[in-house]
């Protein structure tokens, strides 16, 4: 038994946020496997298509989703396969890859809409604290950044 009660599970804001993510996205997954797409496709996708007016990069997708490149680069290459993305070098810079939707990946969208919708009714949440609740996680996981001040604190730590 722990001599420290904030280290109970149940008194962990990390586990309560850890747990509520892993229902959702299981929520997800149920739908989405339907279309034949992943959770973390999915999120790619909600990227292209919030820019589907203009073309996107990689690494402005994985930026958008808070990845690296490298962990973004498998998920463009599958949505590649399956033909619902495409990607294009750049007429002015030849290093720039830039991604687009094909005609099958625009035509996904609005059958995938209806996900969020069903999201939104499960959690029995009002439409005014759903959006609540989304913008105070938005604002959690800015705050939660990794600082320079976090970074000397923990060297007081370790040094005591």
């Amino acid at each position: 038994m722990t001599n420290f009660s904030n280290l109970l599970l149940k008194n962990q804001l990390c586990f309560a946020l850890y747990s509520a993510t892993n229902a959702v996205t299981r929520y997800y997954r149920f739908y989405l496997k339907e279309f034949g797409i992943t959770y973390p496709q999915y999120l790619v996708l909600l990227v292209v298509w919030e820019n589907e007016d203009t073309t996107v990069t990689a690494s402005e997708i994985a930026k958008k989703l808070n990845l690296d490149a490298p962990t973004v680069t498998p998920i463009i290459k599958k949505l590649i396969d399956q033909g619902l993305i495409k990607k294009q070098r750049d007429k002015s810079d030849e290093r720039v890859i830039n991604i687009s939707l094909t005609k099958k990946g625009r035509d996904l969208e609005e059958k995938v809409a209806l996900i969020q919708d069903k999201v939104a009714c499960k959690t029995h949440l009002p439409k005014k604290d759903f959006e609540d609740l989304k913008q105070r996680l938005n604002e959690l996981s800015q705050i939660m950044d990794i600082s320079e001040e976090d970074r000397e604190s923990l060297k007081l730590i370790l040094c005591k």
